[in-house]
């Protein structure tokens, strides 16, 4: 395929994925915020050094990113070749190595690139933490950004900010129940 085909099969896939790209970029940040609070407030709570925090909550971000990563690539697949096919069934013709194919081999790309990355967005919980050095006020900038977050995901107004509740609603949870869980099961690492 010539340089202007692939950059055309480009144009297309960004056109026809963006939003997907739009909901995969959000929903992978909102599980990287969402494991890098939890996992914040216990190692606060058990008064883990920096070092610990780091590791736990940069662990935890790998794992997210690694699952958001393998999912989508299977979905998209899946989806992907599915459309291609109802496609080839409507117009009776085999659509393997046109613009249209490539196209959609690209949205596989880009999907799973976006959702598979965007969890390390949730390295802002320890860029508050690390500057602030208050639990207290890294989960409120973490609840702050996920509800900014469900304010841009999609719909109108009112459906944003019914969103934007929910997200920031969820932060709240989650740093909730991690201290509720920290403090009943937890212990101080010395």
């Amino acid at each position: 395929m010539s340089s202007k085909l692939l950059l055309e099969a480009f144009k297309i896939a960004i056109r026809d994925n963006l939003p997907l790209l739009r909901r995969y970029l959000i929903l992978g940040a909102f599980d990287g915020i969402l494991v890098g609070l939890s996992i914040l407030v216990s190692t606060v709570i058990v008064e883990a050094n920096f070092n610990t925090i780091l590791l736990g909550i940069m662990s935890g971000l790998i794992g997210v990113a690694m699952s958001s990563l393998c999912n989508t690539l299977v979905v998209e697949i899946k989806e992907k070749e599915l459309e291609l096919r109802n496609l080839e069934r409507q117009i009776l013709k085999s659509l393997k190595g046109t613009i249209i194919d490539y196209s959609q081999k690209i949205g596989i790309f880009l999907n799973t690139l976006v959702h598979g990355l965007s969890p390390f967005i949730g390295i802002v919980i320890i860029v508050f933490y690390y500057f602030s050095e208050n639990m207290w006020i890294t989960i409120f900038l973490s609840s702050l950004i996920l509800s900014i977050l469900g304010s841009i995901y999609s719909g109108e107004i009112k459906e944003r900010i019914n969103t934007a509740i929910i997200m920031l609603i969820a932060g709240l949870v989650t740093a909730a129940l991690s201290i509720v869980l920290t403090k009943t099961l937890g212990s101080p690492v010395h």
